[in-house]
């Protein structure tokens, strides 16, 4: 690989002001299962080497091959690079690659149990699963899948950049069906994902998404009210991602596509809210010592005590600024342009339990997951709650259904009335629940 990258990046100088070369190797195992039942285990190589370069006036071209080791296909991609650049538009805003700086090390990212993982290792993982997700009351049935995968980084650029990782992950997803006598049809789905191969935990999975199947079973539709409403985590976790990894990006900010747009230095949340981007942490899912343009990345506190602190940012936006890039530059794959996302999402607990959240709150509204985020331009939230249940006398009392939750994000975020002190923390993220003091539910009755 590094050889690889080697050419690559001798051939591009000749032809470019600047130039960055990405090669990446991922080797991955794995197994699905549909209807309770293992259906295939297969194994993916996806390796490939991409090429950005920049002439002197900012035009930007783009190739990738999946040859690594093919010199001509080498060549071929540097040129169809260089000739895109060429057609290009000149950008005024572009300055340069990055600089090498150095580099933070980062625990934990490689696992040799995941690395060199059997199939009838993952075949039993996925059969885990799978015995775990039964209700003795009613039909259930599980599809999903258990991912186990290796990758190598290389990145260089003619700045005098020269990084490298290796990392592994293992992913697996199950999705729960119920089905009770009366007919109704429910669903609930969930992750269990880490670095290591011990802390992945199928019979949690199995078993949480057929419990919560089951126990949104006899929904029941309620009327409109404005009521104190709980996020539980994994509600939290997709809102909180798309607030801080979109619109907190700034290059969305830049150009006036989000609503935190200015808010730099405000109170945008209730002081009860630190919200932090850690790249760094642990066996995080994305952690790693540089991000997709070679970067360090950082541990940054996106929101401190309800005060909105920085933005995301790569090279190209930080100059704009006049600030350093946070390692917010993300490579999703080698045949895809680098965006801005955030990374791994730390929200700091509260001091006291969910359970005590709930026996306080006489009547509102417990949120399981959420399947909708706020505009990115407008801040407006409008989302149907299909997993949801009402809360009455500080109990939970049913789920519910046909019915929506519409509020302004900044009403969100600066009604949070409470963070929960436990939390769910899986490969470097930590999540707790949430409660906001209001929000209007539009309900059917």
């Amino acid at each position: 690989m590094f050889a690889s990258a080697e050419k690559a990046l001798k051939l591009a100088k000749s032809g470019a002001y600047q130039a960055e070369i990405f090669v990446q190797k991922i080797v991955s195992q794995r197994l699905s299962f549909a209807k309770s039942s293992i259906k295939s285990v297969s194994n993916i190589d996806d390796s490939g080497i991409a090429l950005r370069v920049y002439d002197n006036v900012g035009r930007q071209g783009f190739s990738y091959t999946s040859s690594i080791n093919q010199l001509d296909e080498i060549e071929r991609m540097v040129n169809v690079a260089v000739s895109s650049m060429k057609l290009g538009s000149p950008d005024p805003d572009f300055e340069s690659l990055p600089e090498p700086k150095p580099l933070p090390i980062v625990l934990e990212i490689f696992d040799d149990d995941i690395a060199h993982s059997s199939a009838e290792e993952i075949i039993d993982i996925g059969q885990q699963i799978i015995d775990a997700g039964h209700c003795s009351s009613v039909s259930v049935v599980l599809d999903g899948s258990a991912v186990m995968t290796r990758e190598q980084r290389v990145l260089m650029n003619s700045q005098g950049v020269e990084c490298s990782s290796e990392s592994t992950f293992g992913m697996l997803s199950a999705s729960a069906v119920a089905k009770n006598s009366a007919g109704d049809v429910t669903s609930n789905s969930d992750l269990s994902g880490s670095r290591q191969l011990k802390n992945l935990r199928p019979q949690w999975l199995g078993e949480i998404v057929s419990k919560r199947a089951c126990d949104m079973l006899g929904a029941k539709k309620i009327e409109t009210m404005s009521v104190p409403v709980i996020f539980f985590q994994n509600a939290v976790y997709p809102l909180f991602y798309s607030i801080i990894g979109v619109a907190a990006n700034a290059d969305y900010v830049q150009k006036k596509k989000t609503y935190l747009v200015d808010k730099k230095g405000e109170h945008i949340a209730s002081e009860h809210l630190t919200v932090i981007d850690d790249g760094i942490t642990a066996a995080g899912f994305r952690s790693l010592p540089f991000d997709g343009e070679g970067s360090p990345k950082t541990r940054q506190k996106v929101i401190e005590k309800g005060i909105l602190r920085t933005y995301l940012y790569d090279t190209y936006t930080a100059k704009k600024d006049s600030v350093e890039s946070t390692g917010n530059c993300m490579r999703l794959a080698y045949n895809t342009l680098p965006q801005i996302s955030g990374n791994n999402l730390r929200i700091t607990p509260g001091a006291r339990s969910l359970d005590t959240l709930i026996s306080e709150t006489q009547k509102g509204i417990f949120i399981l997951a959420l399947h909708d985020s706020p505009d990115p331009v407008s801040g407006r939230l409008s989302g149907l709650l299909s997993e949801a249940f009402l809360i009455e006398a500080g109990e939970m009392k049913y789920s519910i259904k046909n019915a929506m939750i519409g509020i302004h994000v900044f009403d969100l975020l600066q009604g949070i009335s409470d963070i929960s002190q436990d939390c769910r923390e899986e490969a470097g993220v930590l999540i707790p629940s949430i409660k906001i003091k209001n929000a209007r539910i539009a309900g059917a009755n």
